[in-house]
């Protein structure tokens, strides 16, 4: 997500979500994907506690919005 001259970047304009992968763990208290909203030019899934060794995978993808001039990642 970036600002420009031409657009002003606010919070709650964007959204993305967190899924796992074959049981990956997630941010503490979520069951299942996530769905967070851009703070200024971030976001944040919050924190996730690994309790074994090894390796997690996860999906991020961003939801379509309706904001005028603005490309959405599909992919």
């Amino acid at each position: 997500v970036c600002s420009s001259d031409l657009f002003e970047l606010k919070d709650n304009q964007f959204n993305f979500t967190l899924s796992p992968v074959n049981g990956a763990p997630m941010p503490d208290g979520v069951v299942g994907s996530q769905t967070v909203s851009n703070t200024g030019s971030s976001f944040a899934f919050g924190n996730i506690t690994y309790t074994h060794t090894g390796e997690y995978r996860y999906t991020i993808t961003e939801v379509s919005g309706n904001i005028t001039g603005i490309g959405y990642d599909t992919t």
